[in-house]
């Protein structure tokens, strides 16, 4: 199981074993490089602890920790977590800035207690059986386990051509769950209990000037920055030329006094930004590095997305994302990145374009995952056998207070379900696979709950105002970005499927030749009459289908790596 996940930490593999209990670690090392290795026990032994992340409050919560007497033997920020838990127990997760998903065996207790952070940046999976629970950072571990059945789950594969992803806290397998962001989970006993500690709200808005917002925004984002720097290796950023990228960046370098930078670019113009990164680079004097990604490049990307991301996954902005964070390895071990600002500041074109009517629920439901297959396009799709087995709830166990929602204003809605679904389903866990995968890590400053907490009490007028996307964060950092960035329209991190799909050549063939497999048809998923009009209609340009052929391709790809091996 450990070595499956060797790409995610290849400085180090930790073991620990006793009666009934096993702990692995694979570890990438940046902070306390020396002596900071994994499992990790506490001064008798009591208390063993594994942990994916970084607790980026570590060095105050260590100096609280040690006036209360507790002794610490390393300069990890993993080993607070163990203190605090024998300081708190399971409360211990209301005190951590970070991005984390751990596990502590309690052994006077004989308890394991797991938890994952507010947001969902770091992967946490298990699995339940008659006499075992397991769990990992990533499926291919605790697929290694003989006795897991890797029936698919139907509901899962429904919303995968629903929204291009998996929404948590389901998986693809019927026997996989994710532990949900901002819960804990603790088995003891033959029992299993899952408990929310955190959720994302907002709070009674109270009326204040806009200079106060402002003020309040700019020292807590440059806390932030503070907070996400720490490390004992470089930190890079990733510089897309956009306003997040380019607030980071600025801030980055008020604090540093070196930067280096890195942005991808295409040889199709309309998808490149780097006009715009090579701006926001030459504004901050940062040491710029470019990736070019090409048609080809991305061709030979393809087969290692769908082994690295371990479920169906439609986003095909992850090849860009998987190559320059290969390519940014080569020169940093950790990189900070704007993930988290369109969802708190409103910088979706959906959020603004339905913004005039509240439509009903099941319609807010469908907005922030961009549909791919509409309820009729995939009933048409599957088989008459994959109809019968697919539930109606699609959103079931999704954690979304409907209650709640309704409260809400439309604007405050949409932000809602983004951060329940979009930002932990699909920005986050495509971030932290394909960084993982090239043993990178990726931070995300606009991701500290302090920082959300403030802006989820920003009134919603100021977030998107007189049709200004983003109003207050380009308001509070303006004066410090180019103003080509601030008014340049949103793009997003896209790439030119339709025109690498289209044109005669490798890619085409290759999409072409895996989905008309004879191996491919046997499976009984599909109505093949119907991708075949797909294809046709996409030649002819009658209509593109890019997005939904790349679906489809990302699923056959997904099956050979994980069912048919």
């Amino acid at each position: 199981m450990t070595g499956a996940l060797h790409h995610r930490g290849p400085d180090g593999t930790g073991f620990h074993f006793e009666q009934h209990v096993g702990l692995g670690h694979q570890r990438l090392s940046i902070i306390d490089l020396k002596t900071g290795r994994q499992p990790m026990k506490n001064e008798d032994g009591t208390l063993w602890l594994v942990l994916n992340g970084e607790i980026y409050n570590f060095l105050e919560l260590k100096k609280e920790l040690k006036a209360k007497g507790h002794v610490f033997s390393t300069q990890s920020d993993s080993e607070v977590v163990l203190h605090l838990y024998e300081e708190m127990g399971e409360r211990c997760v209301e005190k951590l800035i970070g991005m984390f998903a751990f596990a502590i065996w309690d052994r006077k207790r004989r308890r394991l207690f797991l938890a994952r952070d507010r947001f969902g940046m770091k992967p946490l999976h298990y699995f339940i059986g008659k006499d075992t629970f397991l769990f990992a950072s990533e499926i291919k571990a605790l697929l290694q386990y003989p006795g897991l059945d890797k029936a698919l789950n139907f509901s899962a594969l429904d919303q995968y051509f629903t929204f291009l992803y998996v929404l948590e806290p389901s998986t693809i397998f019927e026997e996989i769950q994710k532990l949900p962001p901002a819960h804990y989970l603790i088995c003891e006993e033959n029992k299993i209990t899952l408990q929310k500690y955190w959720d994302f709200e907002f709070p009674s808005q109270k009326k204040h000037s806009e200079k106060f917002y402002e003020e309040g925004l700019k020292s807590r984002l440059e806390e932030s920055i503070k907070l996400t720097l720490r490390s004992d290796v470089p930190v890079g950023v990733f510089l897309s030329g956009g306003i997040d990228s380019s607030v980071v960046t600025a801030l980055v370098k008020a604090q540093e006094r070196k930067v280096k930078t890195f942005s991808v670019t295409f040889e199709e113009t309309l998808y490149s930004e780097k006009t715009y990164s090579r701006l926001a680079a030459k504004t901050f004097k940062t040491d710029h590095h470019e990736l070019m990604v090409t048609k080809q490049d991305a061709l030979r990307a393809i087969p290692k997305l769908a082994s690295f991301l371990d479920e169906p996954f439609a986003d095909s902005s992850a090849i860009p994302t998987y190559l320059i964070s290969k390519f940014a390895k080569g020169f940093v071990k950790t990189v900070l990145t704007g993930e988290g600002g369109d969802e708190l500041f409103a910088g979706y074109p959906w959020q603004k374009s339905r913004i005039s009517g509240k439509g009903s629920l099941k319609d807010l439901l469908t907005v922030p995952s961009k549909m791919i297959f509409n309820h009729q396009a995939r009933q048409s799709l599957y088989s008459a056998e994959v109809r019968r087995k697919i539930p109606g709830n699609i959103f079931k166990d999704v954690d979304i207070d409907l209650g709640y929602l309704k409260k809400l204003n439309t604007l405050d809605q949409y932000l809602y379900l983004d951060f329940k679904t979009y930002l932990p389903s699909d920005m986050l866990a495509k971030m932290d696979r394909m960084s993982m995968a090239n043993s990178l890590e990726g931070r995300f400053p606009f991701l500290n709950h302090p920082l959300v907490e403030f802006v989820n009490s920003v009134p919603s007028s100021l977030k998107l105002k007189n049709g200004i996307r983003k109003y207050l964060l380009k308001k509070t950092f303006g004066a410090m970005i180019p103003k080509a960035i601030l008014k340049r329209p949103k793009m997003g991190f896209s790439v030119p499927l339709n025109t690498w799909m289209w044109e005669q050549g490798k890619f085409r063939d290759f999409v072409y030749d895996v989905l008309f497999d004879s191996k491919t048809k046997r499976r009984g998923y599909f109505n093949y009459a119907v991708i075949e009009k797909m294809f046709l209609e996409h030649d002819r340009l009658i209509t593109m289908h890019d997005q939904r052929i790349w679906t489809l391709l990302m699923f056959e790809l997904w099956h050979r790596n994980f069912l048919d091996a």
